[in-house]
């Protein structure tokens, strides 16, 4: 079998794209792309390179590439961020391991903060898409397959990833994405929404072949010569035929599709109960029992909570996302193809359909019997989910293809888990979030913080009898105002206490000047005023103890006994 010659690493600057060097000696190396996920690639040289070694540092960009001794045509094996270098001993050698993040995984490094994207459902466009990736720290160019839904797409950002976002956006939009192994280095990201084509550059064929003669085929794209047979892989998953769904908020407060009503297209095979926030597979009930689930989507809320424009934008967002799941969940059974080993001329990119055609036969059936027996019958459009590409010493650019009928990747154990924590994750950052707006959560959502932040309680806020706060039956005031605190007898020198027997101090003065004060007498019993205006005085005479009334008429002053 006719090798790739001419490995390469060529190293460049993460900012600027500028070549910086190229790495010769390379003894293995690999590289992941997925359908919605994050990549990664990985090379090995020795360490006595040291050039080379001089070259690896974190942050910059290693682009893998070999050369087919056929074409002449150079095909690359990974393109990563330089994350992860290790070393390791191999007999007398050091072995320097590097590894890393595809580009997507520069999506990483940008965060969405608590802005709002959004295309206010304005139909297949990029836009949003777009508008995600402005807030990743490259400039992202997008290659857009198919057309996205109509229904739009909407994110209010809670500190989100670039990624997440992207990811959030694209279920709205029925849409996948990947990298592509393509002219790297360069940031670049391929749209992948529902497949409808049977030809043109969104669509192509290629045939398996197991042949004892492969260098007859080396130079023929369409065809991918196979050393290992192929693998079905069938996953069981749950099977819902209705979905109760949800967005942000919680309880009463949930996001519903209600607003959505009479805006968005049901599809085909599909009945809405918007009332009930219930989308059914009609089609599937009639051919088995009702299953019944309720789906949460807590990152979709509107991006003004009291326009009613931004509400039904939002409701109809999470329709798309709701029926799009529900749709993926209509078999209990996903057939999943695992391709090891191919050695094939050309690029594949996750997420393009590809006509698979491969056959395989048993020269014996099940029973042992001498009787030619189809294993596998492959003639069919199908999705790439994963590329994975890889040579060793040998020189071989090996390529494995995980492909299915479905844009799903096959799950790992955990993944049940992971999705419910992080729903539980999304739940309550948007709950404290609030809708809009570009600065960090202010309370304008319609949930109270345990903080003692977040919106003003307003209009009657209605407590059950018998529940109290702070050990304070709020409902006991209703029926009687000093159900918690007797009141007090006040004197000149109560106390401010609230403590069973409720007082107030009182502000007193005996020499208050001429300003207004309650008066009181001083420690001598005296009272000292400004002035004082009288019609009469009483004194009382200290030897007889005799009252008289003091007055003044006509000018002349009088005394008279009481």
């Amino acid at each position: 079998m006719s090798s790739f010659t001419n490995h390469r690493v060529h190293i460049y600057s993460l900012t600027t794209l500028a070549l910086i060097g190229t790495i010769t000696r390379v003894i293995t190396a690999e590289g992941v792309n997925e359908i919605d996920a994050v990549g990664s690639g990985s090379f090995q040289i020795h360490g006595s390179d040291t050039p080379s070694v001089a070259l690896i540092q974190e942050y910059r960009i290693a682009r893998v590439i070999a050369t087919s001794a056929v074409s002449g045509q150079v095909h690359e094996v990974a393109c990563f961020i330089i994350r992860d270098v290790t070393k390791e001993g191999k007999g007398n050698k050091v072995i320097i391991n590097v590894k890393g993040p595809d580009l997507i995984g520069e999506l990483m490094f940008g965060n969405i903060g608590f802005s709002v994207i959004s295309d206010n459902a304005g139909g297949p466009s990029p836009t949003p898409i777009a508008d995600a990736l402005l807030n990743s720290n490259k400039i992202w160019s997008i290659t857009q397959h198919g057309t996205g839904h109509p229904d739009g797409g909407i994110f209010v950002g809670s500190g989100e990833t670039t990624f997440v976002v992207l990811i959030t956006l694209l279920q709205q939009l029925r849409g996948h994405m990947s990298f592509s192994l393509k002219n790297n280095p360069r940031f670049h990201v391929h749209i992948w929404y529902e497949h409808t084509e049977t030809f043109g550059a969104d669509f192509d064929t290629l045939t398996l072949l197991e042949t004892s003669n492969p260098q007859a085929y080396e130079n023929n794209p369409a065809v991918a010569i196979i050393t290992t047979p192929v693998t079905v892989k069938p996953e069981k998953q749950d099977v819902f035929t209705r979905a109760y769904v949800f967005g942000a908020g919680m309880g009463v407060d949930r996001q519903t599709i209600k607003p959505a009503e009479g805006h968005v297209t049901i599809p085909s095979g599909y009945t809405v109960d918007f009332d009930k926030s219930l989308i059914i597979n009609s089609a599937l009930e009639a051919t088995q029992p009702k299953i019944a689930t309720s789906k949460g989507f807590p990152e979709y809320e509107p991006e003004d909570p009291n326009d009613d424009f931004s509400v039904r934008v939002n409701a109809m967002s999470l329709f798309s996302a709701g029926y799009y799941w529900l749709k993926n969940r209509s078999k209990a059974v996903i057939l999943f193809y695992e391709v090891k080993d191919l050695v094939i001329h050309r690029d594949i990119v996750p997420g393009q359909l590809i006509h698979i055609t491969y056959s395989r036969t048993s020269p014996v059936n099940s029973s042992g019997s001498p009787a030619t027996t189809s294993i596998i019958n492959l003639d069919d459009d199908l999705i790439v989910l994963s590329v994975r590409h890889r040579f060793g010493e040998g020189g071989v650019r090996y390529t494995d293809l995980v492909i299915g009928d479905t844009p799903k990747r096959p799950s790992t154990g955990l993944d049940w888990i992971s999705e419910k924590l992080k729903e539980l994750e999304e739940t309550v950052k948007h709950t404290n979030a609030g809708s809009g707006g570009t600065g960090s959560p202010s309370g304008s959502s319609s949930y109270l913080l345990a903080t003692g932040s977040g919106p003003i309680l307003s209009g009657n806020l209605l407590v059950e009898p018998l529940i109290t706060i702070d050990g304070v039956d709020i409902s006991a005031h209703v029926d009687d105002p000093d159900a918690h605190h007797v009141p007090g007898t006040l004197s000149h020198n109560s106390p401010n206490f609230n403590n069973g027997t409720e007082t107030h101090a009182i502000d007193a003065s005996s020499n208050p000047g001429p300003q207004a004060y309650l008066l009181k007498t001083g420690p001598g019993g005296q009272l000292t005023l400004v002035r004082i205006s009288l019609e009469s005085l009483v004194l009382t005479d200290r030897t007889t103890t005799q009252p008289f009334n003091i007055f003044i008429d006509d000018g002349r002053m009088f005394i008279e006994p009481i």
